[in-house]
């Protein structure tokens, strides 16, 4: 088949090395001019590891095992738990690294998703950017994130719903990380804001952030640009203990970016014609401070494992192909909706 991949989410190019794997053509299309790093370090656990070393990524040299588990604050002493290991990496050199085993050839950056046509009957022949080009293809998937204009535009479902949080997140330059962290993931009840947040090393020099807070009654919404939230980061952050002090300092804080925390139910299909949604754009869900990376990576293979049955001859079309993706997918993700849904209701309960 030739399948057309529009955005640049990891679940899109995960399935790109994935569908390679089977000889399928592909090409991802990126409406960025180049490859953007995230504004924090992904983070994912052994299971997902293996997914990434299956499609033939060389992770284990550069990833950061966290063997010390979760760690929580105690009167500015961290007490460790053990559990399940779990794995940091840097996200802009991750996506550089499928870009060589995909090939920069299979990249169209600056592609603008436009619309889709024509319809000849129940299959779309081209997806048309707004820079005048298009590409043709027999299946298009839509990789471009919670706020997703294939989404919007031909596959809507449920709406999304804002909640009452947001999510700040980044990443900042320490010089030493094992000092601070030890293998671990720091978290921590921050009372100023009604909010928590988790740290993780991302290399021996970086870390990654993430911060959820009650955004009722703070001088914060999701249009503060970077800058605002640098300083009232750094404001918060002379409460904290001072371990976490020299993280948050305003010159070690190197990226932040900040999202209105959103939900929306499953819809009863991620597909319609020859398009098919994966990863956030299918199932934007409630963030969760400890999710990684995990449901855009089984996105990618299950997708990719039932395309190469529909070549076989397993599935009779695309379309019951593609229903069956939903069908395998829905109970997992909407047992993930329900703990998001209970994490947030707990952090909103205790503001």
């Amino acid at each position: 088949m030739k399948i057309t991949i529009l955005g640049s989410c990891l679940s899109g190019m995960a399935l790109a090395l994935r569908l390679l794997q089977s000889r399928h053509e592909v090409e991802i299309c990126i409406p960025e001019t180049g490859l953007d790093s995230c504004s924090s370090g992904y983070l994912f656990n052994s299971v997902s590891l293996e997914s990434l070393s299956s499609l033939g990524l060389k992770l284990r040299n550069w990833v950061t095992p966290l063997r010390g588990g979760r760690a929580y604050s105690v009167s500015d002493q961290f007490r460790t738990e053990s559990g399940n290991f779990l794995f940091t990496a840097d996200a802009l050199r991750l996506h550089q690294e499928i870009q060589k085993c995909v090939g920069e050839d299979r990249y169209r950056f600056g592609a603008q998703f436009s619309h889709f046509e024509p319809y000849l009957g129940y299959k779309i022949e081209s997806a048309h950017f707004k820079n005048g080009t298009r590409s043709n293809a027999d299946l298009f998937v839509g990789a471009d994130g919670v706020q997703s204009v294939i989404r919007e535009m031909h596959i809507p479902g449920p709406a999304l719903s804002l909640s009452h949080t947001i999510q700040i997140s980044g990443t900042s330059t320490t010089g030493n990380t094992a000092a601070i962290f030890n293998e671990r993931v720091l978290s921590y009840k921050i009372p100023q804001t009604f909010g928590e947040l988790i740290i993780y090393p991302v290399d021996s020099e970086s870390v990654s952030w993430r911060l959820q807070v009650d955004a009722k009654g703070l001088l914060i919404h999701s249009n503060s640009s970077s800058e605002e939230c640098r300083k009232l980061i750094f404001k918060w952050s002379r409460n904290w203990p001072k371990e976490l002090r020299p993280i948050f300092s305003e010159e070690a804080i190197n990226a932040v970016e900040i999202s209105k925390c959103s939900d929306r139910r499953l819809p009863r299909f991620f597909h319609k014609d020859n398009v098919v949604l994966i990863g956030k754009a299918a199932h934007p869900t409630l963030p969760d401070l400890y999710s990684g990376v995990d449901s855009d990576l089984e996105d990618a293979l299950l997708l990719g494992d039932l395309l190469d049955e529909l070549e076989n001859g397993f599935f009779a079309s695309l379309d019951i192909c593609l229903t069956e993706f939903i069908r395998q997918r829905r109970p997992l993700l909407n047992s993930r909706i329900r703990r998001a849904r209970t994490e947030q209701n707990r952090l909103l309960s205790a503001s």
